[in-house]
């Protein structure tokens, strides 16, 4: 017999759709097809292709079966199990600018997405949860492959599923890997069923998790919250308070803790910043909020429930995009509520899960010395040592014990502002002190503007004073302002003791002595001269303008556009020589023609790059309609006689405001 025609026929077995359907993953496929999470009418689809980009690189695709196609988009449903739809723009990819996605046969796809996966890094799409990993979209699709009588390109993906390491860079077997990637979504829908589920339809889907993710690393953790769940279930059941509605005016303070402790169960929270933490002091009927009223003599029963695994409906997380949600416990609810009580901050971090760090029985030690201390010396004594400590805690100590005994706060909160480690520290105890009234605040305050350590400090010194009638501040600044413009522009930052004069300097030889960016100090001494409401700051601001940088010129026109706005916004009543020294900034800005570094959307349109004279007939425009017209979007010329009408308008304005002088 011909041996080319053996080779051929081999090479056919081999390659062609006449492969044997043996060591193809089979229970894995009929497994997937359990879980329905693709159905197979998805499957008879075209397989396309769509360029998306994602992260910025050029080479980021989306692979899936085209659903549907119309004028302005179109449907995928995708390898990672997303329907997602893409609206029809033109794509900066080498595909003609008609196609917005690249139909192929199977054959071609499984080349295209095997080339593309290959050049991947490893554990590439595990942390983001709208994609899962290459050994999991491989796998979906061999079981498309599969579906389509396809063995040999099922086998070829199969493969090259198994041989992918997984994130840890263990060997393990392509049952456990699946098993992660798609369990992911699982566990995070069913973390997230914490908030609104019931209990029994949580222990629903937790044992879902167990049953169809054996292998997963997810297992154990569904498994604890599964005996914790029965028996909160069981609790809810049995549980029945003691007294009675018609008792309801002799229950005892300790049963009504007792009874607000069981009911954190189904504590509510809410996270806005992230990373962050879950505010769980929302409302004013909330088991939580109700306990911090009661206040201190909720702390023992809150001790005891330092030690409560029992899940409540608030969720905490560290980014909303990936899974990082956690449950809050019953534990973490009483360490918060009595955080709160003492104002002191038993455990430093970002958000909590102090309990998965285990260290509660060390915080919990904490909080018994503290209650202890607290028992033996009393309210105030406590709260006194607390702002004295100078730490995170000083001024939660500093703010109860401004409420409480306000008598005796203001030396305690001096000292403890000079025992504080931190300008943050310093600037939150700066403003208690402000609420304060007697010279010797007024004293206090004036030597910070002067010695202060912390160019902060200094100007929200100036801004305190000033509130307080201290008007003579503002030529201070001033000052500052002045010595700012004097020093070395080439220099990136400058220390805060150079504005002091006399006494130079009994901090200066202080090894926490702070320096302040060039940048930072220039956006702070503006953001005072703008806002004070003094004529001599604007017109020092006016006289100095021409000599500034871009940067600084780009600063002061926001600042005052910003500061017009909010005065507006607010209905305050400003001086008629304050907004005439603004409006008469701004017309001499208009004769400037130096570019800034900006750009900004508008409802008239986008601008990148305006002159300085633009921006300030802008701003103009903005504040006085009905005197001023700019189109900061129109053509140069356009703007320059626009530019031309806005000085003339000023001018005939002053002419006729002197011409009535005269007559008076």
């Amino acid at each position: 017999m011909n041996k080319g025609f053996i080779i051929g026929f081999c090479l056919c077995l081999l390659l062609g759709k006449g492969v044997s359907q043996e060591k193809l993953p089979q229970k894995l496929f009929a497994w997937f097809d359990s879980l329905n999470q693709f159905p197979k009418e998805y499957m008879e689809h075209r397989f396309v292709k769509v360029p998306t980009k994602q992260g910025g690189s050029p080479y980021s695709y989306t692979w899936g079966f085209l659903l549907e196609d119309k004028r302005t988009k179109f449907t995928l449903y995708t390898l990672g199990l997303r329907k997602i739809d893409f609206l029809k723009k033109t794509p900066k990819t080498s595909f003609r600018k008609k196609d917005f996605y690249e139909e192929m046969d199977l054959s071609k796809g499984v080349k295209d997405f095997l080339d593309w996966a290959r050049g991947q890094r490893v554990g590439y799409g595990n942390y983001n949860a709208r994609f899962l990993g290459r050994d999991t979209m491989a796998f979906i699709l061999a079981r498309v492959c599969f579906y389509h009588n396809r063995y040999d390109l099922a086998r070829e993906l199969s493969l090259y599923a198994c041989s992918i390491p997984s994130d840890e860079g263990k060997k393990d077997s392509l049952a456990k890997k699946l098993m992660d990637d798609i369990g992911y979504d699982f566990m995070w829908a069913t973390v997230l069923g914490h908030a609104y589920q019931s209990r029994p339809q949580l222990i629903l889907d937790f044992e879902y998790i167990v049953k169809k993710f054996p292998l997963s690393r997810y297992v154990v953790q569904a498994k604890k919250s599964i005996e914790i769940l029965h028996r909160m279930a069981q609790e809810d059941e049995d549980y029945k308070k003691e007294i009675s509605n018609e008792r309801a005016d002799e229950i005892t303070i300790k049963e009504k803790i007792a009874d607000l402790i069981f009911q954190l169960r189904d504590q509510t929270g809410q996270q806005y910043i992230q990373p962050g933490f879950c505010n769980i002091f929302l409302g004013s009927e909330t088991p939580a909020h109700q306990l911090f009223e009661i206040g201190y003599q909720a702390v023992p029963q809150l001790i005891d429930a330092l030690e409560d695994d029992r899940f409540t409906r608030a969720i905490e997380f560290h980014r909303d995009f990936y899974f990082s949600h956690y449950p809050l416990r019953i534990r973490d609810c009483a360490l918060l509520i009595l955080k709160g009580i003492s104002g002191r901050s038993f455990y430093l971090k970002n958000y909590w899960k102090y309990t998965k760090d285990k260290k509660n029985q060390i915080i919990k030690k904490k909080i018994e010395t503290w209650w202890k201390n607290f028992q033996a010396r009393g309210e105030k004594q406590v709260l006194i040592e607390g702002v004295l400590e100078g730490n995170d805690s000083s001024w939660t100590q500093a703010k109860y014990l401004l409420q409480r005994y306000p008598e005796e706060a203001l030396p305690t909160l001096i000292q403890g502002f000079k025992n504080s480690k931190s300008r943050v520290q310093r600037q939150e105890i700066l403003g208690l002190i402000a609420q304060l009234e007697g010279p010797e605040v007024i004293d206090f305050l004036w030597e910070k503007l002067r010695f202060g350590e912390y160019f902060y400090i200094r100007i929200e010194a100036a801004k305190i004073l000033r509130s307080k009638g201290e008007y003579q501040v503002t030529s201070y600044v001033i000052n500052m302002w002045g010595t700012f413009l004097k020093t070395n522009y080439n220099r990136n930052s400058f220390f805060s003791y150079s504005f002091s004069k006399g006494k130079q300097n009994q901090e200066k030889s202080s090894s926490n002595y702070s320096s302040v960016s060039r940048k930072n100090a220039r956006e702070i001494l503006l953001s005072y001269l703008t806002t004070c409401g003094d004529l001599k700051a604007i017109f020092v601001l006016e006289r100095t303008r021409p000599i500034l940088d871009r940067y600084t010129k780009l600063s002061i026109l926001l600042l005052f556009e910003k500061f017009l706005e909010k005065q507006a916004r607010g209905n305050q009543f400003l001086d008629h020589r304050i907004t005439k020294a603004i409006e008469k900034l701004l017309i001499s800005a208009t004769k400037d023609t130096q570019e800034l570094i900006y750009e900004a959307h508008t409802p008239e349109g986008d601008f990148y790059q305006p002159r300085a004279c633009d921006m300030a007939a802008y701003i103009l425009s903005r504040n006085w309609p009905e005197k001023y017209y700019f189109e900061i979007t129109s053509s140069l010329q356009k703007r320059d006689l626009l530019l031309v009408e806005c000085q003339n308008t000023w001018y005939e304005e002053m002419l006729k405001s002197l011409s009535l002088q005269k007559k008076d």
